[in-house]
């Protein structure tokens, strides 16, 4: 049986007006619709290991973000990662404590590594 490489983080939910230290701004440039959130969440869990891009694309569609990189000396050689934005607080910054996403890691081969999921559902 295929084993299945999911990490998600279990953040508290943060209301529409929160403040936190990391970030300047009061709301978020951009957050998406509870429903739609729901569905990501929802979508991203039936992603496996060994799945292909057009897969991925046929569950999520396309990605707010897809960037490639250069592969590491190792055997999880990630070189492109599909990013798919649920809440982004800041228009061409990245916030690692306020924003809300999932990410997929694929090979050289476009084949699925890993999903991490880092969203926040009420």
């Amino acid at each position: 049986m295929t084993k299945i490489l999911l990490l998600v983080a279990l953040l508290v939910p943060l209301s529409v007006g929160a403040v936190d230290k990391h970030s300047p701004r009061r709301d978020p440039f951009f957050q998406m619709a509870d429903a739609p959130k729901r569905r990501l969440a929802e979508s991203a869990i039936r992603i496996r290991k060994g799945d292909s891009y057009k897969q991925v694309i046929e569950l999520l569609g396309a990605p707010t973000s897809d960037q490639r990189g250069l592969p590491k000396q190792d055997k999880r050689r990630v070189v492109r990662t599909l990013s798919y934005y649920a809440v982004k607080w800041e228009k061409d910054l990245v916030n690692e404590f306020m924003d809300q996403l999932v990410d997929v890691f694929l090979d050289e081969h476009d084949r699925v590594i890993c999903v991490y999921v880092r969203l926040s559902l009420e």
